[in-house]
């Protein structure tokens, strides 16, 4: 009898394969023979001239009866083979410097590869005393962080029938400080002769954000948001909204600007005529302003339709200069007598591009060569206006705008295939 792994001394040892650890064969076994098999002196269930052996429970000594068959039937014994069969060995493996930024919990099951053979589970924080350590308490295989940095989280398995228990590997969580967001806003913007601004400041901060200004006093208000006096003084203020961060966030800031200009009396001025106008709405402030004074003028499209042009008229009928203030708002230096606006807001140009907003000033190109067959874009939702064009593309776009005519003769570019 042989076995396989091959037996020494009469001894063979193997780890547990769930395809089989150990086989025993009769060596040149004969046609019709019978075969019984025996364990430790005992007859086994067994079938053919081998055996195989799986688990731990299969260890022992074995040997087997062969019978031939016929008038002269013999009957021998083989040499014993003594079967010791082990647990196998789990391979469990542990991730490094993995990221992960704070204000949630983790699962740490994520920082390992676990051997899919492998008994329970058991997650353990280990010690770090470095300078740059976090803390956090665990919870089965849930970790609760308190405080952003390097943590290391050892894992060990259980032993199961056939597998030994998996030696304990540690991994590594990064974890990073996380970064608040701060958005400042005020109302309004601009002041002709000082006055109250409102404030009001956005954030996910851990901590209340107030803001501050050079020179000015900021009070909140009841419903939180904030409060400043501006003097009747031509400046321009800067509004810091601000954390300093802490343990488990970075710093963050964001500023907003309020200009005033100084108001000085003098005789009434003249008017600013606003005519109605469909699709939208235009205002102006002050309505009545004298010579030099700085006029703002509003303008609200209706939904569904955009700006289509602003001119502003002296008494003369010449055209003013406008300062565009960005968000439909728009500036002018009163003049010396009465003043028109007028203004026409037209339907938005519709691309059904995310990236190609109605206002750019490609959109209305857009929309002609998606509507002529040019180019669809990226994607059914994106055009990508700012990524780079080949030559290919370029060449293309324009045989498609000319009404894709057939070639006359083939390319000479050898970098161009048929």
């Amino acid at each position: 009898m042989t076995s396989d792994p091959a037996a020494e001394n009469g001894e063979v040892s193997a780890a547990y394969n769930p395809n089989g650890s150990v086989t025993l064969s009769v060596k040149k076994p004969g046609a019709n023979w019978l075969y019984t098999w025996m364990k430790d002196g005992e007859q086994i269930l067994g079938a053919g001239n081998s055996l195989t052996l799986y688990t731990q429970s299969d260890s022992g000594n074995y040997s087997v009866q062969v019978t031939t068959k016929g008038n002269n039937a013999l009957i021998w014994t083989s040499n014993a083979i003594n079967v010791t069969i082990t647990k196998a060995t789990v391979a469990n493996t542990a991730k490094e410097n993995v990221h992960h930024t704070f204000g949630t919990t983790y699962d740490v099951s994520n920082l390992f590869n676990i051997d899919p053979n492998a008994g329970g589970a058991t997650y353990t924080l280990v010690e770090n005393t470095d300078e740059d350590a976090g803390t956090a308490t665990l919870e089965g295989n849930i970790l609760t962080i308190t405080k952003a940095g390097t943590i290391e989280v050892s894992l060990t398995t259980a032993e199961t029938d056939n597998y030994n228990a998996g030696s304990a590997v540690t991994a590594t969580l990064i974890v990073d400080k996380a970064a608040p967001t701060i958005d400042i806003t005020a109302e309004p913007a601009s002041l002709v002769g000082g006055g109250t601004v409102k404030l009001t400041v956005t954030t996910d901060a851990p901590a209340e954000v107030v803001p501050t200004c050079e020179g000015v006093t900021v009070t909140k208000t009841g419903d939180g948001t904030f409060s400043a006096l501006l003097p009747n003084e031509t400046r321009t203020y800067i509004f810091k909204a601000a954390y300093a961060g802490d343990a488990n966030h970075e710093s963050a800031e964001d500023t907003c600007t309020v200009s005033v200009t100084r108001y000085v009396h003098s005789a009434p001025g003249s008017s600013v005529s606003v005519p109605a106008t469909a699709n939208g709405s235009v205002t102006v402030s002050p309505s009545t302003a004298s010579k030099g004074t700085t006029v703002t003028v509003t303008t609200k499209p209706n939904e569904g339709y955009e700006l289509g042009s602003l001119e502003v008229l002296d008494k003369n009928g010449n055209a003013l200069a406008l300062k565009d203030l960005g968000n439909g708002k728009y500036s002018f230096v009163m003049p010396d007598g009465k003043v028109s606006v007028e203004a026409e807001f037209v339907k938005t140009v519709a691309t059904g591009f995310a990236d190609v907003p109605a206002n750019a000033y490609f959109a209305d190109a857009v929309k002609w060569a998606v509507d002529k067959g040019v180019t669809n874009g990226l994607s059914a939702n994106l055009f990508g206006p700012y990524e780079s064009c080949t030559r290919a593309q370029i060449v293309t776009f324009l045989w498609r705008a000319a009404g894709s005519p057939e070639p006359k003769a083939m390319s000479s570019f050898t970098d161009v295939p048929v």
